[in-house]
């Protein structure tokens, strides 16, 4: 048995393995034809375009719409960047000892104490 940490659900979890997904997704990439997305349908902004006299305008293909957010300072919400985490200093002693408390609630049952 495996097991990990899951933050969402702020407890270990057991990992289990699917040996025949794997095995299937390699037949199915060999006959699969490539695969092609349509585009968008039509629709009229929220936001008010700066181009147009800052009026809301009708977008009908993704590069249109890739041009609007880019134009007018826009960003989709779940496609921002991320910051770059700042990784925190610890010593080596240090990073042991958070370890072995770790591993000592997770035995202890109190795996929600973590963090």
């Amino acid at each position: 048995m495996r097991f990990r940490y899951d933050r969402d659900l702020g407890c270990v979890v057991e990992v289990r393995d699917l040996p025949n997904y794997f095995e299937e997704q390699e037949k199915r990439s060999h006959l699969a034809a490539p695969m092609v997305m349509r585009d968008i349908a039509e629709y009229r902004t929220v936001a008010s375009d700066v181009a147009s006299g800052d009026k809301r305008i009708t977008i009908s293909s993704r590069s249109r719409h890739r041009t609007f957010l880019r134009d007018n300072g826009l960003v989709e919400v779940g496609n921002e960047r991320l910051k770059p985490r700042k990784p925190i200093p610890l010593s080596r002693q240090k990073r042991r000892e958070d370890i072995k408390r770790a591993v000592e609630l997770v035995r202890q049952g109190r795996q929600h104490e973590i963090g």
